[in-house]
This record gives C-alpha cells, structure tokens and sequence, in this order.
C-alpha cells in the first residue's frame, strides 16, 4: 500500500509542479497515515492543497485563496452543512463521514460534489 500512497503522491506533486511557482512540499508517513501539503502559487493567488491516506481512504482539501479569502475551496470532510444538506435531520448520524463538497467565496456557500481529483481543481484554478 504504501508504494501506492508515493505514487499517488508524487503525482499530485509533479501535476502541482506543472502549474504552480513557487511550490512547498510537507510529506509525512507514519503507520497510521500519510500525509501530503502543498503550497504554491498561481498567478497572484494562493492554493492549498492537501491529501491524507488512512485506512485506504483518501481525504483532500483544495483551496484557491487571495488576500486571505477562499475563492475556491473543495474537500471531502465531514463538514456538518454538507451532511445536513445530505440527510436533513438524519445527518447526526453521520457525523464523520466524509462528503464531497465544494465552498465559495469565503466559505459563504456550500454545495455537494462528486469526488474531484487535483487535475480537476487545476483546472478550475487555471480558468478561475
């Protein structure tokens, strides 16, 4: 599994390294789970990128900032707004699961999603 995880990782990094300057990269593994950060820059905006595997299950969080305001932001955490527009009333009992989801500006609006992959949000980064 874990050469899977590095492969997967370096290719979000060499399609982050396409597309961005100024590129900043954390990897860490341990038992439990691997982690990768990215920060760069596009344009004159910021992106966020994040990625952790953990028990075969893979969490993300993508985000295009400007003067300290998300533009852009998907992810697929367990984010209660997303879970109640999902399950209503129900969405307690789903507190951790995680669920695609897409912010707006400065996280005002949230919609639910598909699963995006980071040359999805590239993409939408370099048409934004």
């Amino acid at each position: 599994m874990e050469d899977a995880i590095r492969r997967h990782f370096n290719a979000i990094i060499e399609d982050a390294r396409a597309v961005l300057e100024d590129v900043e990269i954390e990897l860490d593994y341990s038992v439990k789970r691997a982690l990768l950060k990215i920060n760069g820059n596009f344009k004159n905006f910021k992106v966020r990128i994040t990625e952790v595997v953990d028990e075969n299950k893979r969490k993300y969080a993508y985000y295009l900032i400007k003067n300290d305001l998300i533009l852009i932001g998907f992810d697929n955490a367990p984010d209660i707004k997303a879970l109640k527009i999902k399950y209503g009333e129900n969405h307690v009992q789903h507190h951790d699961e995680r669920i695609p989801h897409f912010h707006g500006r400065g996280k005002k609006s949230i919609e639910l999603t598909k699963e995006i992959s980071i040359k999805e949000f590239l993409e939408k980064v370099k048409s934004f």
